[in-house]
């Protein structure tokens, strides 16, 4: 006790850099600790139940190429949201390339199936020219019934 009372400022010193070193290493773990979940958190829940295969992706794209303004498709699947990017034909009418986007929402999908994934669609136009209205993306909810468009120019 005469020992700690002697070397009151060094006995304090060290409590307080004990401490600030334990609170650092609690800190440091809590924010290490934070990074180790999945990238999606719990957001995907129930996706192995409700699997869309890249072939029912392939026969949308074919159906989507049957217009010969349509020049190139491609689509893919992030997480819950199903993304199409469709290139039409220089010149081709914005208006008609909104409806002829709808061929994906056209019996491809099971009512589960549009129930749980979000359907993003790009329209683009090839060689696209200043002043034109494209790009133009389309976004249909999981809990909508249809594409709800950008407002571009």
């Amino acid at each position: 006790m005469n020992f700690i009372k002697k070397n009151s400022i060094e006995f304090i010193s060290l409590v307080v850099f004990l401490v600030l070193l334990i609170g650092g290493g609690l800190f440091f773990l809590s924010m290490w600790n934070q990074g180790t979940g999945t990238k999606y958190g719990s957001r995907l829940e129930g996706i192995n139940k409700i699997k869309i295969s890249e072939s029912d992706l392939n026969k949308i794209e074919k159906k989507i190429k049957e217009n010969e303004n349509v020049n190139k498709v491609s689509s893919n699947i992030k997480g819950r949201i199903i993304n199409f990017v469709i290139t039409f034909n220089t010149g081709f009418d914005i208006n008609a390339a909104k409806s002829h986007a709808n061929v994906i929402l056209d019996d491809n999908f099971s009512k589960d199936e549009l129930e749980f994934y979000d359907i993003q669609v790009f329209l683009l136009e090839k060689d696209s020219a200043e002043g034109t209205k494209f790009p133009v993306i389309g976004y249909k909810r999981k809990s909508g019934n249809e594409f709800v468009w950008s407002n571009n120019k």
